[in-house]
């Protein structure tokens, strides 16, 4: 396993040449994923995902290489290096009053169905808004309601990590985890690893398979569906 040393820490490889890519990103939506999310923004570094959306009412998602103010449950801190991970924040729209609990749990399984993709298979859900692989934590969900004239936006924020690993004990003689992050946690790349004898021997890990603007595709896909099936069951 290569490592890569930028900003005193070591970085896998492969995270070093996945740059995110907005245009990738709405490329691979369905037409009706792209229907949902024409306001679209991305940036190199913002302060919160959910913080833009509750500023900006006319924006649908916003994608972050970086936050440097990223929050979860209860204004916890999101850490949020730059070019490792998933930072995004959907909106969604609804005129009936949304049960925050049973959506962060439609979220959840998004990103349990993507890991299953992944063959990533003992994820499970932590509630009410983590998702751990090996019982560890890979993502989390943020979501927050705002009124806005007869409908009620929920923003949704998720955070995957994709790339950000433990380095291996021999990256560097040195090495001290200097991460500020107060649980054991885990990531897409180092679960599929495990999961294979390689990552090079997984099907998806290519430069067009296992990168963060195709999986950010598939996870949004596989969102919007799920969202779509609980508006029409709530609406029966």
């Amino acid at each position: 396993m290569f490592y890569h040393k930028e900003h005193g820490l070591y970085k896998h490889a492969a995270a070093v040449q996945d740059t995110l890519d907005l245009t990738a990103i709405l490329a691979q939506l369905t037409p009706a994923a792209k229907k949902w999310l024409q306001q679209v923004r991305a940036f190199t570094q913002i302060d919160s995902t959910n913080q833009y959306l509750l500023d900006h009412p006319q924006t649908d998602m916003v994608i972050s290489d970086q936050q440097y103010a990223g929050r979860g449950q209860k204004d916890r801190s999101w850490y949020s290096p730059a070019g490792e991970n998933i930072y995004l924040s959907v909106r969604w729209q609804t005129k009936v009053h949304p049960d925050i609990d049973r959506t962060m749990i439609i979220v959840a399984k998004a990103i349990q169905q993507l890991c299953f993709a992944l063959s990533i298979k003992n994820c499970t859900i932590k509630r009410p808004n983590d998702v751990m692989i090996d019982g560890k934590k890979a993502a989390g969900i943020l979501i927050e309601a705002v009124t806005q004239g007869s409908n009620i936006d929920l923003v949704i924020g998720i955070g995957v990590n994709v790339w950000m690993q433990h380095p291996a004990a021999d990256a560097s003689p040195d090495y001290s985890d200097p991460l500020p992050i107060h649980q054991p946690w885990t990531s897409l790349a180092e679960a599929a690893r495990n999961a294979h004898a390689s990552l090079a021997e997984h099907p998806g890990f290519n430069r067009t398979g296992f990168n963060r603007n195709s999986l950010t595709s598939k996870l949004l896909n596989i969102l919007h569906v799920q969202l779509c099936h609980e508006l029409v069951q709530r609406s029966l």
